[in-house]
């Protein structure tokens, strides 16, 4: 599996959050007009066929826990070099797509919760949804949780109306650590609570972005805080039960790397991690498919982990602009949607029907809007 280049930042200990505190304001991102194939990403951005804007707002809902930075946009002193280089599938009942993913359906991190707040915003992301064939939403659901539970819900009727069902998406780094597993449990059941209250259509994940990796010391001290993680998932898996929602998380793919002694065994983090949870989306952020050191190979081990576990493995792939000082070779950024359409078909071409693989995941939906043909 192939590595980031010595000493080069991670990408996976950043984008998925903006820095705590900091604000992006709504901007109107104008989509070209282009006309692409129907193949997977072509059917995703069939939405380019028209003008399509969508607001962006990456403002940071909730909390950072312990009220500090989010740590995903630093890389942790002295893991750089060790680890820079790699980087939930609910039961069938639980998830009607839970089946082998379709050809040209994808799923979407969504950070942009004003999508379910603002009328305009709403409208604009279900025009693109209904036209790029989205299978699942991942929804920024943190204060919408606690805030704008009408809103959530009818958001959840919209989406069910357009045949998209939706993940509760909610997490920050330091949430692995046992002192902040109260408030991320508590979150929980309050999803759970909110779930069994509707009498419409429900979300169908709790889905968590909780990545340790990010963590200051991640590389002196793996064992502890892989050890704390896993104790999170056992807890959240444990308040979302009867609740009807599966438990999906986001890994980095060099998980299968992290051995983790537990319980008396020491195994890959990643496979710990498919002991609790439904389904995995796998950060494979590589901007070409092939190995040795694409999205295939990135992806391979938890795939593999995956259907030894009767469970999911979702390949995530990057296309955000804003990098930081990672490299370019994690994100679509600069080689644009025609690249992207045809390393995703790849990835469909190799991948479909392979036990353990759940289809592919954006990462995320402003990014893709205002990608470069």
């Amino acid at each position: 599996m192939g590595c980031l280049p010595p000493g080069a930042s991670s990408k996976y200990r950043g984008l998925h959050r903006r820095r705590a505190g900091t604000r992006v304001a709504p901007a109107a991102v104008q989509m070209p007009t282009r006309t692409l194939s129907a193949v997977v990403v072509g059917v995703l951005l069939a939405a380019c066929s028209g003008d399509v804007t969508v607001d962006v707002d990456n403002t940071r809902p909730g909390r950072d826990a312990g009220g500090s930075s989010d740590t995903r946009d630093a890389s942790p002193p002295g893991d750089a070099q060790a680890d820079a280089g790699r980087p939930g599938t609910p039961d069938a009942q639980d998830r009607p797509d839970a089946s082998p993913p379709q050809a040209g359906k994808v799923d979407l991190w969504t950070w942009e919760y004003n999508v379910a707040t603002d009328a305009a915003a709403q409208e604009r992301f279900f025009e693109f949804a209904a036209k790029s064939g989205v299978r699942t939403a991942y929804l920024e659901s943190e204060a919408l949780l606690k805030e704008h539970d009408e809103h959530l819900a009818a958001f959840l009727r919209r989406a069910a109306s357009q045949g998209m069902t939706i993940e509760f998406l909610v997490g920050a780094p330091s949430w692995a650590k046992t002192d902040e597993h109260d408030y991320v449990v508590s979150l929980a059941k309050l999803a759970a609570t909110f779930t069994s209250r509707l009498d419409g259509p429900r979300p169908v994940a709790l889905h968590l972005d909780v990545e340790p990796h990010g963590l200051p010391g991640w590389g002196q001290n793996k064992e502890s805080l892989g050890n704390q993680y896993l104790d999170l998932l056992e807890k959240v898996k444990a308040a979302l039960a009867g609740s009807g929602l599966a438990l999906a998380v986001d890994v980095n793919a060099f998980y299968d790397r992290v051995m983790v002694p537990r319980k008396g065994r020491t195994r890959p983090l990643s496979e710990w991690i498919f002991d609790t949870v439904d389904r995995v989306a796998v950060m494979s952020y590589r901007d070409h498919a092939a190995p040795p050191d694409g999205i295939l190979a990135l992806a391979e081990a938890e795939i593999a982990q995956a259907a030894a576990a009767g469970k999911l493995a979702i390949v995530g792939v990057e296309t955000g602009c804003e990098i930081g000082e990672d490299p370019p070779i994690i994100t679509f950024c600069d080689e644009g949607r025609a690249v992207l359409e045809r390393e995703l078909d790849k990835i469909q071409e190799q991948l479909r029907g392979q036990p353990g693989f759940g289809g592919i995941a954006i990462h995320h939906y402003s990014s893709l809007v205002s990608l470069k043909p």
